[in-house]
């Protein structure tokens, strides 16, 4: 459920490795001891979104705020960033046709947080691959508590006319399963009107169906493919802001996926938003 339905970032990583604030504070002082010499960015996100949809599961169907808070440096080669993210529900949504992780209760109120990290580097100025983990928490509302988690995340996207995107997310929490995207991407520049770009991703369930004998959590109906997500987004720039408008249409095949209200199930769903993003980072002369 991390980003899930019925289902923002704070969980054991496993039984034996605990990640916690103290841990992301030792992390961060490396990261600026050690980029004393480089540029370290500060990077603020503000998501308005008409719901919260996560790997094509609806979590809430109406509309949400989601800020992102991050710090990257460049260390050693790489670019290490650390973030916290979170999803608001901001008005009280308990109508026969609303979909609440709040269960009716009023809001606002986080939902879901997210504490993650990427190690980034780029190869022959072509392959960019990361690696890194995310913990999600939930508040004690009904049993949301129940899906607290981690994952460790791996993606490498090939800048090309066409990029391809895979991303392998396997939780290592309380599922113990794959998650799998394989995306298309194509990204049209312009130094006047900014940049478009249309994308597809096809999503796999790879051990996140039911398990009966190992856990009565999981995240989607059966293993297999999910759905596939068609978006189109935007992006401009105003000195350090960006306002990047997206859309998405989602294909549903799995029952889990296909939920778009408490009362029906659709093959087919859209949903829409914008983030607006701020940042410290001075493009390169």
């Amino acid at each position: 459920m991390p980003r899930l339905s019925s289902f923002s970032r704070f969980a054991r990583f496993t039984r034996s490795w605990r990640f916690s604030p103290v841990a992301a504070a030792a992390l961060a002082a490396v990261i600026c001891a050690r980029s004393t010499q480089a540029q370290v960015s500060f990077n603020a996100d503000f998501g308005l979104n008409s719901q919260f949809v996560w790997r094509g599961v609806t979590s809430t169907n109406r509309f949400v705020i989601q800020p992102d808070l991050s710090v990257s440096a460049p260390l050693a080669g790489v670019t290490v960033t650390l973030g916290a993210w979170g999803n608001i529900e901001p008005a009280h949504y308990d109508g026969p046709t609303e979909i609440s992780s709040l269960g009716g209760l009023g809001g606002p109120l986080v939902t879901q947080s997210e504490l993650w990290f990427t190690v980034e580097r780029t190869f022959a100025e072509r392959l960019t691959t990361s690696l890194g983990s995310s913990a999600y928490v939930y508040p004690h509302v009904g049993d949301l508590d129940a899906f607290n988690t981690v994952e460790v995340i791996g993606t490498a996207t090939l800048e090309a006319f066409v990029s391809p995107t895979v991303t392998v997310a396997y939780d290592v929490g309380r599922i113990r399963g794959a998650y799998l995207e394989a995306g298309l991407s194509r990204a049209v520049t312009s130094e006047q009107r900014g940049e478009v770009t249309i994308g597809v991703v096809t999503a796999f369930s790879a051990g996140q169906g039911p398990h009966p004998s190992e856990r009565d959590l999981a995240y989607y109906a059966r293993n297999g493919l999910t759905h596939v997500d068609a978006s189109a987004s935007a992006s401009f720039s105003l000195g350090r802001f960006t306002i990047a408008p997206e859309a998405h249409v989602i294909l549903a095949k799995d029952a889990l996926v296909r939920v778009a209200a408490p009362d029906r199930s659709r093959g087919t769903k859209v949903w829409f938003g914008s983030t607006v993003s701020w940042t410290t980072a001075r493009e390169s002369r």
